[in-house]
């Protein structure tokens, strides 16, 4: 008898520890996809991130699609509150330089159904383009430009600009041009080298607004090689410059000269 009372006492104690524990600790579950290549610098720990249920009437820039699923479990029953969902879709969104959680929304799994009682929200994490120049000015975005300091460089520009991304060579040519895209971003560009093969060229993606990134391509044709040219900047507000990056790089690989110097943004 006093062994079945003692069997009996310990199956209550684990159940109790095992509902403490379980009352205790959320089970969240985060997911998330970018919706730009653009990829901004973090937010500080304690930076506030708004939660906005519809659309703002502040101009911003999507960064993620962001959901996050949590449950409590409970001798089977499923109790959510959805606040620790929260502060983990804040937190990545800190991570990815956001401002605020737009279109949110909350929806809790009705009773009877997989999953009764959790709780599952979703919005878009978005940077306010007011907040850091984002949206400015087409004047503006120029001064962001390195622009020609004489006529000679302003002619030399042209002609870079007037190349094409995609350069097409004679195959026995394709070698020493592969080698001077290397050469150029490994003396321009602030960003280390990811991949180098015989077939890509491409670095690490930018971490602040005015870095460049590039990434190359190289296609083999028979007697003819073509090599296409990519560049991205880590803030829109760069682009302008990252394409004029771009056009410089395409010329001195198709003819061995640099363009205007003073007008590659390092």
């Amino acid at each position: 008898m006093w062994r079945q009372t003692i069997a009996r006492f310990a199956v209550l104690v684990v159940a109790i520890l095992m509902t403490s524990i379980a009352c205790r600790h959320a089970m969240v579950t985060p997911h998330s996809s970018y919706l730009t290549d653009h990829r901004f610098e973090a937010r500080p720990s304690g930076y506030e991130i708004e939660i906005i249920p519809g659309e703002p009437t502040r101009p911003y820039i999507a960064l993620a699609n962001v959901s996050a699923s949590e449950s409590e479990v409970l001798a089977g029953v499923y109790q959510a509150q959805g606040t620790k969902a929260v502060r983990t879709l804040k937190r990545r969104a800190r991570s990815m330089g956001g401002d605020a959680i737009i279109k949110f929304e909350q929806y809790r799994a009705p009773q009877g159904t997989m999953g009764a009682g959790s709780v599952t929200i979703q919005g878009i994490v978005v940077r306010w383009k007011d907040d850091d120049g984002e949206g400015s000015d087409a004047a503006e975005a120029e001064s962001e430009l390195p622009s020609p300091q004489t006529d000679h460089d302003k002619a030399e520009l042209e002609k870079a600009m007037a190349n094409e991304l995609v350069v097409s060579l004679p195959s026995k040519k394709a070698a020493r041009a592969w080698g001077r895209a290397q050469g150029f971003i490994g003396r321009f560009c602030r960003l280390k080298l990811r991949i180098v093969t015989d077939y890509v060229i491409q670095t690490d993606p930018p971490t602040a607004a005015n870095e460049i990134s590039y990434s190359l391509s190289r296609t083999d044709g028979g007697d003819r090689v073509e090599i296409q040219i990519q560049a991205s900047a880590g803030s829109p507000r760069f682009e302008p410059a990252a394409n004029q990056n771009a056009h410089i790089l395409s010329y001195y690989v198709a003819t061995g000269e640099i363009p205007c110097e003073a007008c590659i943004l390092r």
